[in-house]
C-alpha cells in the first residue's frame, strides 16, 4: 500500500453468503469465499488459492502432544466458534452429525482475531486457516495441529459481479488475485507462510500502477476505496 499512496481498500471479514450477496448488491467490488452460491447467476468466480484448516488450543493444552489430529478427536473438549452460517462452522457441525457425537460450541464469536484471543484464554480450542493462525503462533499466544480430515482442505474463490464494470483500481487488484496467489494445494502444505490477503498482496502490482497512477476513472467515484470482503 505504501507504494500505491492512491489506492484504498475498504477490508471486511464476513461469511461466504454476505460476501456472496454483497458482491451481487455492488455492497463489495470482490469478494474471496469458499463456497459460490448459485443463488446470483450473473457473479464470475475465479479460483484463488487454496488453504488448511488447523486445530487451534491455548498453549500447553493436552492435545499438544499429537503432530497432527482428526476432528472427532477433538470432540471431548469444548468449542470456540465463529458465527452462525460460517463455512468453518457449517464444516464442524457436519462432521459431527456424521460422526454421530456432540459438538460443544461454549461461545460463538464474529471474527478470527476474537477467535483466538478466546482460545488464548482458554475458553476452548477452535478452527482457523493455518494462514490466519501463523501470527498467533508466532507470537507464542495459541498453538496448532494440522486437521487429517479431507474437508480442512479448502479451495477459496474469488467472486465479482463482472470484471468489466470494476473501476481500475479494483480491476488491477483482481487481475494480480488471479495470477499470484493460485497455486496447487501441495506447494501450500510446503510453504505455510502468512498471508494478509489483499492487505499484503495489492502493493505487489508496482509495475502496473506507478504512484501516480490515477486510481478513479469514473466520474463521481473519485475518493471511493475498493471493497474487498473475505
Amino acid at each position: 500500500m505504501n507504494q500505491n499512496p492512491l489506492v484504498q481498500i475498504h477490508l471486511e471479514e464476513k461469511i461466504s453468503s454476505e460476501i456472496v450477496r454483497a458482491v451481487a448488491e455492488n455492497s463489495a467490488d470482490i469478494g474471496i469465499v469458499t463456497i459460490a452460491s448459485r443463488e446470483y447467476p450473473d457473479l464470475s468466480i475465479y479460483p484463488y488459492k487454496t488453504d488448511r484448516l488447523v486445530v487451534i488450543t491455548p498453549v500447553g493444552h493436552p492435545l499438544g502432544k499429537n503432530k497432527e489430529i482428526s476432528f472427532v478427536d477433538t470432540l471431548e473438549y469444548d468449542y470456540v466458534g465463529l458465527h452462525t452460517g460460517s463455512a468453518i462452522n457449517n464444516q464442524m457441525i457436519n462432521a459431527a452429525t456424521n460422526a454421530n457425537l456432540p459438538l460443544n460450541m461454549r461461545i460463538q464469536v464474529t471474527s478470527y482475531e476474537a477467535l483466538s484471543g478466546m482460545v488464548e484464554s482458554g475458553l476452548g480450542i477452535g478452527l482457523m486457516p493455518i494462514d490466519i493462525a501463523r501470527p498467533y503462533i508466532k507470537a507464542a499466544r495459541i498453538e496448532a495441529l494440522p486437521l487429517l480430515d479431507g474437508w480442512a482442505h479448502r479451495e477459496l474463490k474469488i467472486c465479482v459481479k463482472r470484471s468489466d464494470q470494476l473501476l481500475d483500481a479494483a480491476h488491477h487488484l483482481l487481475t494480480h488475485l488471479r495470477t499470484t496467489w493460485y497455486q496447487p494445494f501441495s506447494h501450500i502444505l510446503k510453504r505455510w507462510q502468512p498471508n494478509i490477503w489483499a492487505l499484503c498482496t495489492y502493493p505487489r502490482l508496482k509495475d502496473d500502477c506507478p504512484n501516480n497512477y490515477k486510481k478513479k476513472q469514473i466520474k463521481g467515484h473519485e475518493n471511493e476505496p475498493t471493497r474487498l470482503v473475505i
